[in-house]
């Protein structure tokens, strides 16, 4: 079975140009292992073209990343200007909306996992807590509910 290529090289006014310090990317190439073990993602920039493997369990990560990076871009390119400007605001406007969330129990040390689905939108992803830290959260969600009640 070959790898599985994906790849957008868009025309020369469709490059992505970033304000700060870097290259231009020109495009992008991904090629997927036969056993979906990893990726090799392919960067072409101004300056050449740089591969990365990326294994499957850092490419959910990397795919949040640059799906939340995208919706800051969006929100800042349509929110209206503001002098009381928070960044805290920007991330909550950004902020990823599961379509389903499914909790589990490490047997080997207790921690709580909690899968986040996304309806196919985007690749799940799994969020790990202590016991400790469950609760603290919990005590934490308590208190902000109680003072909007009021």
């Amino acid at each position: 079975m070959d790898k599985l290529v994906i790849s957008r090289i868009p025309a020369e006014t469709d490059a992505i140009t970033p304000k700060s310090e870097g290259q231009e990317v020109l495009g992008w190439q991904t090629k997927v292992e036969p056993d979906g073990s990893a990726m090799t993602l392919t960067l072409h920039t101004s300056e050449g073209s740089t591969r990365f493997l990326v294994p499957f369990g850092q490419a959910s990560g990397l795919e949040a990343e640059v799906h939340q990076a995208a919706l800051l871009m969006l929100y800042r390119q349509t929110a209206a200007p503001n002098p009381t400007h928070n960044p805290i605001d920007e991330l909550i406007r950004a902020a990823l909306r599961p379509s389903r969330v499914s909790v589990g129990i490490d047997r080997s040390n207790g921690d709580r996992l909690f899968l986040q689905e996304f309806g196919g939108e985007r690749l799940p992803r799994i969020v790990r807590m202590s016991p400790d830290a469950v609760n603290d959260t919990c005590a934490e969600l308590s208190a902000a509910a109680a003072s909007h009640a009021n």
